[in-house]
């Protein structure tokens, strides 16, 4: 009866939403989106067009008598972000084996599913100020970027082992009674190419977020941009690091594409005979360079452990902090002030993260569209490019740069996550586009139909699926990139966490972020459960 109140039949086995209760749904959400933009975009600041000019002719006039040490802080940069993400990405395949619920059984894949998922829930600010208090500058470096890379890549590539045909995986398994070697032969050396995939984005993401990290007091080249971004501003010191910065991301980026594109990337190879030279040719090469990649990393990584100092700086702080975290202050609770009571913070926080996602959305759909091969070679070549220089900007740069045209920071934070995110996703959503069926694509265009029509009723309808997973993927970042820039009026909650850390006020910081905390597991089980019923875990795998 329920059922019928809400969806109707159209084939043996389907049902669909009634088109009332869709209507409905569709102006709830605009409702909701657009509340959040009328709570979070604030006035033009008329005064800070001045300003802002004043901001980008002192950029470019840089300060060429100052010492930069360019080289040190580059291969600091170098050698924390390789050896902590190449650790990170170590320890999430192991943990990816024991949380893929296609793998494990339920009863042991849930239960380290969740602890993962309680671990990431803690806030990296969190993490980033107690390492940096605990440690030197380059073991807090490199633990940050472990615990980064290990928690994030066991989340991808446990959605892609829960993804995959895992048939020779079971039929081995069940032949040879050892469930770790079939999983080595049969999943991490057949799809040891995809894998890596995960560690090249991963390290290429590493390294764009090295300017937020020097935000904890954590060294790198990052330092040389954010520390004379932070009190005393002064654009003059930036320029000439900033250029070495985003020139070394961009040999980052063209590596990585490189890699993925000629060495990791699983292509059929034609076998006829005529060709067969080519073929075992172009293996040596992959080989060659594979090996090559794995020494050079392997070396930097060792080089940042050999050059680590790793002593503790105060044992007893990690103890203080925690005997205080847990003890809640309950007064906070029932203010009225949005200031103060964390569950107010944390409705404010939600509605930042939909005004940033809706666009978000909207962004990374345009710019993929406008990058994919529906244009000319030419013009969407040029336009990833752009995308590619407005990637590797330091998000603290372009805050510090626009916030003079807004009256609130948090209009000028969601404007600069929107500039990154949707960059990013649009990169992402392009690829997704140019998939799609060529032979489709020109049936239309013959018909004369425009690049906008295949767009709404063909490449967006192929790839609903991809847009979802991007979307809820965004939205748990855009979140924590909110709280992250909370010391920059990001967020009333990312604040408040930097305050209290930095004043020892450690009960009222525990009373902030253990209900963030709570909030982020709970939309990280409602995105598991989604995912639970897509692969059918609960009928096939419970045992």
């Amino acid at each position: 009866m329920i059922t019928k109140l809400f969806f109707h039949q159209v084939g043996d086995n389907k049902k669909r939403l009634i088109w009332y209760w869709k209507l409905l749904i569709i102006i709830a959400v605009l409702a909701i989106v657009i509340y959040s933009w009328i709570d979070n975009f604030s006035s033009f600041n008329q005064f800070g067009l001045n300003v802002f000019i004043n901001n980008i002719t002192s950029l470019f006039t840089p300060n060429l008598n100052h010492e930069y040490t360019l080289v040190r802080f580059l291969a600091q940069t170098a050698f924390f972000v390789t050896g902590g993400s190449f650790l990170g990405f170590i320890f999430a395949i192991l943990f990816s084996y024991w949380t893929a619920f296609k793998i494990q059984p339920f009863y042991i894949a849930l239960p380290i599913r969740l602890i993962t998922i309680v671990l990431r829930a803690f806030p990296v600010l969190l993490f980033g100020f107690l390492f940096s208090n605990l440690f030197n500058k380059q073991l807090a470096a490199t633990l940050t970027i472990s615990w980064f890379s290990f928690l994030w890549n066991t989340k991808y590539i446990t959605t892609f082992f829960e993804n995959s045909n895992l048939k020779y995986f079971f039929n081995k398994k069940i032949r040879e009674g050892s469930g770790f070697k079939a999983f080595w032969t049969t999943i991490f050396l057949s799809e040891n190419e995809r894998l890596w995939l995960f560690f090249l984005y991963s390290l290429e993401a590493n390294f764009r977020w090295t300017t937020l990290l020097s935000i904890f007091g954590i060294g790198g080249i990052g330092q040389l941009i954010v520390d004379p971004l932070s009190i005393r501003v002064q654009f003059d010191l930036v320029l000439i690091p900033l250029v070495v910065l985003i020139t070394f991301l961009i040999f980052i980026e063209v590596v990585v594409f490189l890699l993925s594109s000629f060495v990791f990337e699983k292509n059929s190879e034609d076998l006829r005979p005529i060709l067969k030279t080519t073929v075992i040719e172009k293996r040596k090469w992959k080989r060659i360079i594979f090996i090559l990649f794995i020494v050079v990393l392997i070396s930097l990584s060792l080089a940042n452990l050999v050059t680590i100092d790793y002593r503790i700086n105060d044992a007893e702080f990690l103890q203080d902090f925690f005997n205080q975290f847990f003890q809640l202050k309950s007064n906070l609770f029932s203010s009225n002030d949005p200031n103060i009571n964390p569950i107010l913070m944390l409705v404010k926080l939600t509605t930042q993260a939909i005004s940033l996602i809706s666009l978000v959305v909207i962004f990374s759909i345009l710019f993929g569209f406008i990058s994919c091969n529906l244009f000319k070679k030419r013009f969407s070549i040029s336009f990833k490019i752009l995308l590619l220089f407005v990637r590797v900007v330091p998000s603290i740069l372009l805050f510090r740069l626009l916030d003079p045209l807004f009256l609130e920071a948090k209009t000028t934070i969601i404007l600069v996550l929107l500039i990154n995110h949707g960059s990013s996703y649009g990169q992402l959503m392009s690829i997704n586009f140019n998939k799609a069926n060529q032979n489709i694509i020109n049936n239309y265009k013959n018909h004369g139909m425009t690049k906008g029509f295949i767009l709404w009723n063909y490449l967006l309808v192929e790839n609903k699926p991809n847009l979802i997973n991007i979307t809820s993927d965004a939205y748990d970042s855009v979140i924590r990139d909110l709280i992250l820039f909370g010391s920059f009026g990001g967020s009333i909650i990312g604040s408040r966490i930097t305050n209290f850390f930095e004043r020892a006020q450690f009960d009222n910081l525990g009373s902030v972020t253990i209900p963030l905390m709570v909030y982020l597991i709970a939309i990280e089980i409602i995105f598991l459960s989604v995912r639970l019923t897509r692969i059918s875990v609960f009928k096939n795998y419970l045992y």
